[in-house]
């Protein structure tokens, strides 16, 4: 992004190149990244970014303006505008068609897609679905086949996945241009015939940004059966300004908010699934595999969780023993193995991993992610979601740290390590195994283990406790005594390690006693072989960065 920034400052500057076209460059390109991190739609936008063609659509609205705008229909509607016009006309192709004309022949075609739940489609297809609101342009185009090639090669909003096989750019588009199509059609009996269909969701979102909401929100409140899927469609009702009947919007308020602390089971339940729901879509993309939540978990939401656990085989429970008036209140926890137990409960209710290759897993943040993304060291035992995609052989190692089994979890890094390092014949680990252990296994190891444990477990903790006293990859007796004294391996005597069961395997151990290995299977017989073994790993984190 910075480099587009750049290249566009200096284009439109006639070439100039100097240090005040680089810092204009900078500060663009910053307010952009700060803007999609920080927006409330900045989950959907950051999946578009993903695409290169539709984050340079994102950037060039915002430099036109050096703003977004405020609504994510209204960034919608100022791409189509540049896709459909404005670059043809950079790129000095005639257009007999404008962009509005253009637009209602997708829109139709968007619509169908929506109707039949599907994102690709054959080129034959795709001309009977748009021929009859094409013939209803000017004569521009050879005919129907020649238009979408149009809108693949000139404007960009359409995609070849295959050949003749077709979809559009983003889902977001198909969406968006649905929910113009169904008001400018007047067929708002769509939504609502489809208001419980998670596939529908966003098509309702984007409708009701722009359009009176009143009948949406009616028929969600009027439903038979309460469905999590269809409040969570209209949940964002006050974030983003919806327009509505004032009694109903006192209806919707009175579920989804005042729910939170209702003395009805029925209405706290739905209330609480719906914002936790909300709350786990809204998630902002920090890495490739690294989402972060941008609040903390409330009274209301950990409530639930107790429940959930506790009274799984009671319909009828007491199920609200918070005070009445702190529903909405940062919950604050006795401990981080409660944390963990929420975080754990988290990932056994997430599906995803079904779709995926890799497992998803909800964790708290480092110390480190801590710092980075401005959570206060007063709120440790507050919780701040981070969720990540693992391979799945980390899987049952996450499940053991977030469960507290830190003896389990001991023997699960050595077994995993040797793993990586294909060398469970051998049964041990060497230095030539540290040396070259894949940094990204390690950094997701080390992860786990400083997650679970909120900084007091890990190999970076031990890392900085034993660099911190001198140590270096060298021996030196003076340094691995104090070392041994301080993460609380040192017994009686310095002739070998502490027996395995006399490890302390829990939180009052002290700060860096775990993980052991890969030290304590390496080698039997002299200690100093446990330091050299010991003092590689700690190389090792530094060359990865860890």
């Amino acid at each position: 992004m910075h480099s587009w920034y750049l290249q566009t400052e200096i284009k439109s500057r006639a070439g100039q190149n100097d240090e005040g076209v680089k810092q204009a460059a900078r500060e663009q390109a910053n307010k952009l990244i700060n803007r999609l991190q920080d927006s409330q739609n900045s989950r959907a936008i950051a999946a578009m970014a993903v695409n290169p063609l539709l984050l340079t659509m994102i950037a060039t609205v915002h430099r036109r303006g050096n703003v977004l705008p405020g609504k994510r229909v209204e960034l919608y509607k100022e791409i189509c505008q540049i896709l459909l016009e404005k670059r043809q006309r950079a790129k000095n192709i005639h257009d007999a068609l404008t962009a509005s004309q253009k637009q209602s022949v997708l829109q139709e075609l968007a619509l169908v897609l929506m109707e039949k739940q599907v994102r690709e489609f054959s080129l034959a297809e795709g001309i009977s679905y748009i021929q009859q609101q094409f013939n209803t342009l000017p004569s521009h185009f050879n005919g129907s086949e020649d238009f979408i090639r149009h809108i693949r090669d000139d404007c960009g909003l359409l995609v070849e996945k295959e050949v003749d096989i077709y979809e559009f750019a983003h889902l977001s588009f198909q969406e968006y241009l649905a929910a113009v199509e169904i008001k400018d059609s007047n067929r708002e009996y769509i939504l609502i015939d489809n208001i419980n269909n998670s596939w529908w969701a966003e098509t309702i979102r984007l409708y009701a940004a722009v359009n009176d909401a009143t009948n949406l929100i009616r028929a969600v409140i009027n439903m038979p059966s309460p469905s999590v899927n269809a409040f969570l469609a209209v949940a964002d009702y006050e974030e983003e300004g919806w327009r509505m009947d004032s009694q109903v919007k006192q209806q919707i308020t009175d579920k989804l908010d005042t729910g939170l602390e209702s003395d009805d089971s029925e209405i706290f339940n739905l209330a609480v699934e719906v914002k936790l729901a909300k709350r786990l879509n809204s998630f902002v993309q920090i890495g490739e595999n690294l989402e972060i939540d941008n609040s903390y978990i409330t009274v209301a939401e950990y409530e639930f969780f107790e429940c959930e656990i506790a009274c799984q085989s009671s319909k009828h429970r007491n199920f609200r023993n918070f005070t009445k008036g702190t529903g909405k209140s940062i919950i604050n926890l006795d401990s981080i193995e409660q944390a963990s137990q929420l975080c754990n409960w988290l990932t056994t209710r997430d599906k995803s991993s079904q779709l995926s290759d890799k497992v998803t897993w909800y964790r708290l943040p480092t110390p480190t992610e801590r710092k980075q993304y401005n959570i206060s060291e007063d709120t440790k035992i507050a919780i701040r979601l981070v969720r990540c995609k693992l391979p799945a052989k980390y899987s049952q190692l996450a499940e053991y740290l977030m469960r507290g089994e830190w003896r389990k979890a001991d023997e699960e890094t050595f077994k995993v390590m040797l793993q990586v390092a294909r060398k469970e014949k051998q049964g041990y680990l060497d230095v030539e195994d540290i040396d070259n252990f894949p940094c990204e296994d390690l950094r997701i190891i080390d992860t786990l283990w400083v997650s679970a444990s909120n900084g007091h477990f890990g190999f970076s903790v031990q890392k900085e406790i034993y660099q911190s006293l001198g140590g270096k990859r060298e021996y030196n007796e003076k340094v691995w005594d104090a070392f041994g004294d301080r993460v609380g391996w040192k017994g009686k005597e310095w002739g070998g390690w502490l027996n395995f069961d006399d490890y302390i395997w829990n939180l009052n151990a002290p700060q860096g006693h775990m993980p052991i290995v890969p030290i304590h299977r390496s080698y039997d017989a002299w200690y100093r072989r446990y330091v050299i073994i010991f003092s590689s790993l700690t190389q090792r984190l530094a060359d990865c960065n860890i």
